[in-house]
């Protein structure tokens, strides 16, 4: 089997990371997440500035091009990251990345599996109340905060829309599986697509 690239869209509170994780656990390959920003501070980035900026849509009304190059310390980071996600794809690693505009980015590479993960309202709310110690009221706000700046990250840097199932390989519900069903239906999806 040659190079596989998978990328993973995700609602929050679906447990996208979490299944990325697992996904990547059962294949043997490597899961870029949050790893992304210990590489920009191997370039010389400060973490906390990435932390703050990674994954923000850059607010055209204070950010400006000269010669190609943006004032815009969102999109500076944006643009870092998506040249990381291009560089380890023309390693020929096979790989996981999750989000980041990953399935857009990354689209014309062959073998690449794009999967965006969404949840029930209900079960993703009930994740974070269990899982993170979220009140019903604060689960509920971040997970619209939350949907809401990956939308906005994604849809300025993309040319189809976040969560639109034409724009993906598969679209699943990981609230009708769980975590464990879910990781092998998509083991087992990804190696028939592969054979």
């Amino acid at each position: 089997m040659g190079q596989v690239i998978i990328t993973i869209g995700r609602e929050y509170g679906s447990q996208g990371h979490n299944i990325a994780v697992a996904l990547g656990e059962k294949l043997g390959l490597k899961v870029y997440d949050k790893s992304v920003v210990d590489h920009l501070v191997e370039e010389g980035f400060d973490k906390d500035i990435i932390s703050n900026y990674d994954e923000k849509k850059r607010h055209l009304f204070f950010s400006q091009k000269v010669n190609g190059l943006s004032n815009s310390i969102e999109e500076v980071i944006a643009e870092k990251i998506f040249e990381y996600e291009k560089e380890i794809a023309e390693s020929g690693e096979s790989f996981i990345f999750v989000g980041r505009c990953s399935d857009y980015i990354l689209r014309e590479y062959p073998h690449i599996v794009k999967i965006f993960i969404r949840g029930e309202h209900d079960a993703k709310k009930q994740h974070l109340i269990d899982d993170l110690g979220m009140t019903a009221d604060e689960a509920e706000d971040k997970m619209k905060d939350m949907d809401k700046k990956r939308k906005a990250y994604h849809d300025s840097y993309c040319e189809y829309k976040w969560g639109d199932s034409k724009a993906y390989d598969l679209t699943i519900n990981s609230s009708k599986l769980g975590i464990e069903k879910t990781v092998e239906f998509l083991a087992n999806y990804i190696k028939l697509y592969n054979e």
